[in-house]
Order: structure tokens, then sequence, then C-alpha cells
């Protein structure tokens, strides 16, 4: 019986340290999730930090992004018609440009055709002045001749004028000759 007492006091004993193990692991355990707790409580917290910072600068960030839009908005406006007035303006240097164009080539068109006519008019007056050097020419030629017409006839002038004398002197002799002989006839009758 002793030995039952014994055997039940060790497992009294045994139990009660297996209990006292138990319940200090137990004890332990709830320790060790106690600190869980707490640790999940301070990160939960943390992170509620964390999130509300994280909110207010998202907050902020859409603020910032509102303005930015805001802004980005009226930019975009101002340059979509800054856009609409450099394409009317483009329309009307496009325009302008046509125009400018077409009287470059009406003026082109109009230059060749006077460069034709100054061609004509270039080879026409290289014609006269051909044709009046030939005249020039002639009528140096004509100088010439008549000169040389002119000193021949002066020349026979002389010579006509010479005969003129000569022939008067001739008539006057021959009539002096003619009253000499009938002078002479009419003695040779008187005798």
């Amino acid at each position: 019986m002793q030995k039952l007492k014994n055997l039940i006091q060790k497992y009294l004993n045994y139990s009660i340290e297996i209990k006292s193990n138990f319940i200090f692991q137990f004890l332990f355990f709830l320790k060790i999730i106690h600190r869980l707790i707490e640790k999940s409580h301070l990160t939960a917290e943390e992170r509620n930090d964390v999130v509300n910072n994280v909110s207010e600068q998202t907050a902020q960030k859409i603020l910032d992004l509102e303005k930015q839009k805001v802004e980005l908005t009226n930019n975009l406006s101002a340059s979509t018609s800054k856009i609409a007035d450099l394409q009317l303006q483009i329309n009307q240097f496009t325009q302008d440009s046509n125009e400018n164009q077409s009287r470059i080539n009406s003026l082109t068109h109009k230059c060749q055709q006077y460069r034709d006519d100054l061609q004509k008019s270039e080879n026409q007056r290289s014609e006269i002045q051909t044709k009046f050097d030939t005249i020039q020419e002639q009528f140096k030629n004509e100088k010439t001749t008549k000169k040389q017409l002119q000193t021949n006839l002066n020349a026979l002038e002389e010579e006509l004028a010479e005969f003129k004398i000569n022939y008067a002197n001739l008539e006057k002799v021959k009539y002096e000759f003619s009253l000499f002989k009938k002078q002479t006839i009419s003695k040779m009758k008187a005798r």
C-alpha cells in the first residue's frame, strides 16, 4: 500500500509537475501571445499612422494633382486657342503663298514674254544696225564717188571753160580771118 501511496504520490507529484510545466508553458505561451498581440496592436497603430500619413499625403497629392489638372486644362484651352489661331494664320499664309506663287508664275510668264520680245528687238536692232552699217558704207562710197565726180566735173568745167575761151578766140580769129580774107579779096578785085 505504501507502494501504492508512493506511486500515487509520485503520480501526483509527476502530475503536478506536468501540470505546473504545462501551466508554466501555458503562461509562457500566453505571455508570447500577449506580446504578439501588443506587437500586433503596435503594428496596427503604426499601420494606422502610416495609412493616415499615406492618406493625408495621398489627399494632398490628389489636391495638388487636381490643381495641376485645372492648370493643365487651362493651359490646354489656351494652347488649343493658340493652335486654332496659328492654324488660321497658317491657312492665311498658305492662301497668301498660293496667291504669291500665282503672281510669280504670271510675272515669270510675262518676263519670259518680255525676254522673247527683247530678243526679237535685239535681233531686229542687229539687222537694222547691219543695214545701217551697209547703208553708211554705201553712203561713204557714194560720197567718195560724188567727190570724185565733183572733182571730175570741176576739171571738165575748167576744160570746157578753156574750150569756150579757145572757141571764142578761134571764132574771133576766124572772124578776123574772114574780114582779112574779104579785105584781101576786095583789094585784089580792086586792082
